[in-house]
């Protein structure tokens, strides 16, 4: 155990006050709001980001607009509240009157144990704020990531469309009856807030594994920062923490120090360089599906980002993450890797630029060296046709059992170019090569797509876990591949489409 720990110095504004704490550098938000700050409505009950009760919306800065999301605060350390506005479920009656979604929540009965009820009612906050006449898959979303185990969600979803009802009824008065009147000012109290984060030394007479919480703001301070720190095995990189929060809430697998990339401009980029569009390591997911260049210009990887997580994931969890966590079944590496994705890999000796593809040595084993990060993502724009497919229990929320991307062309009713990538079928993501050179050059019949299909069932060391036996994910690649070239051959009008 170390000698000395940092006591994060924490300031930020909860609900209608600004609050300051003083806290060891492993502390969650969850933790300080019911602990230090004694506000219990906010729930803890997993610890990993599954379940929502401990949902809370997180306000801060975009393009100097305030924007709240979603967020599990049971995986958010405590430093990430610092000059950002929180607002919990106590934040929101007022006058001696219920919001608006908690009385059509009571109305409703939608309401039993009451475990999960807080979570839900900040979800549905955070979505009708920024959308205030959501559709029913809107409302799905929005609740995708909150566990209830007793009303089946019939009483939840009605309760919301009520509350999309009353906005429709309020017209221009609808934001005021969801955003509380003390956050009216927040925006500009936030613009104001320039104190940094501070950190004190201090004797480790608990005993904490975690001795240091470091947050630089540019690439230059991060090289200061782990030339400071030193041995690289004391350090691990944290941006959303969606992967790094659970192994120290549940594993209690500690480094001596996090290192936080989240306010790093330089790896928030997203720009088209000519045939190349570059995404920056630390966008997150929630970035990615509201981006209208990703929408222009690779609206699959959109599509494969609203299949990761929940919305409370996607508003953390960032591409860059996603890819260094080097899982099986990462969703995201599996589109990148299909898509033929570099990556650029920076650290204080320079930049290298990298196939994603290369990238992955093993389970959990990557060619990222020692004191380097992924600083950014470059995705050609070339003339294909892109589909991306996720086999699992559930539509989101829930890990792949196999997920796949197809980018393919024909020309003259032939293969011209084809990439397959599969995620859960071996110990990192991996592409069906031989599938691929099998169909270079051949037409799309029917008697080329089941070869094809036999071929990349066949084609893996194909692993079996708790998500399905070995058996059933080759039954899945089968499936898959089918499905693929079967869309390819009925959409072939499609390809060569770029915009």
């Amino acid at each position: 155990m170390p000698d000395t720990i940092q006591r994060l110095q924490i300031a930020f504004f909860l609900n209608d006050r600004e609050v300051r704490v003083t806290v060891p550098p492993d502390r969650t938000a969850l933790e300080v709001i019911r602990g230090e700050l004694g506000l219990t409505g906010t729930k803890e009950t997993c610890s990993e980001g599954d379940c929502g009760a401990c949902t809370v919306a997180l306000g801060e800065l975009a393009d100097e607009l305030l924007v709240y999301r979603a967020v599990n605060s049971c995986i958010l350390p405590a430093a990430r509240l610092h000059g950002r506005h929180v607002i919990t479920v106590e934040g929101l009656a007022a006058d001696g009157r219920l919001h608006v979604i908690q009385q059509q929540l009571l109305d409703h009965h939608a309401v039993q144990c009451g475990y999960c009820t807080p979570g839900i009612v900040m979800s549905l906050f955070c979505l009708f704020l920024q959308r205030p006449d959501p559709d029913e898959a809107a409302i799905l979303e929005a609740l995708e990531g909150n566990l209830c185990r007793c009303t089946g969600y019939v009483t939840i979803r009605a309760a919301a469309r009520a509350v999309a009802g009353r906005l429709a009824a309020a017209g221009g008065e609808a934001r005021g009856l969801i955003l509380p009147a003390y956050a009216a000012d927040m925006e500009r109290r936030l613009r104001a807030f320039g104190e940094p984060l501070r950190a004190t030394d201090s004797p480790n007479a608990d005993g904490r594994p975690l001795a240091g919480y470091h947050v630089p703001a540019s690439l230059w301070e991060l090289w200061r920062t782990l030339a400071r720190v030193g041995d690289p095995a004391r350090t691990r990189f944290i941006h959303g923490g969606t992967d790094v929060m659970v192994a120290v809430n549940i594993k209690r697998d500690f480094p001596e120090h996090l290192v936080d990339l989240s306010r790093i401009p330089e790896l928030h980029v997203l720009l088209r360089e000519g045939d190349v569009l570059r995404i920056g390591a630390g966008l997150t997911f929630t970035d990615l599906m509201e981006s209208t260049l990703v929408a222009d210009h690779l609206p699959v990887l959109a599509r494969a980002a609203a299949r990761i997580g929940s919305r409370q994931v996607r508003n953390r969890g960032t591409l860059g993450g996603n890819i260094a966590n080097a899982s099986p079944i990462a969703d995201g590496a599996v589109a990148l890797l299909g898509l033929d994705a570099r990556l650029v890999l920076a650290s204080a000796g320079g930049e290298r630029t990298l196939p994603l593809e290369q990238f992955y040595k093993g389970y959990k084993d990557t060619d990222r060296q020692p004191g380097e990060i992924i600083r950014a993502v470059e995705v050609p724009l070339t003339e294909c046709t892109h589909q991306y497919l996720k086999s699992s229990k559930r539509p989101a929320v829930d890990c792949a059992s196999v997920s796949s991307l197809c980018s393919a062309r024909l020309e003259d009713g032939r293969v011209a170019m084809c990439r397959l990538a599969f995620g859960g079928v071996a110990v990192y993501p991996a592409l069906a090569r031989q599938t691929a050179a099998f169909l270079a050059g051949r037409a799309l019949d029917a008697e080329t797509v089941r070869a094809a299909a036999d071929l990349a069932a066949a084609e893996f060391q194909t692993i079996g876990d708790v998500r399905g036996s070995a058996a059933y994910r080759r039954a899945l690649i089968r499936h898959h591949v089918i499905h693929h070239l079967e869309s390819l051959r009925g959409n072939a009008e499609l390809c060569g489409r770029h915009p």
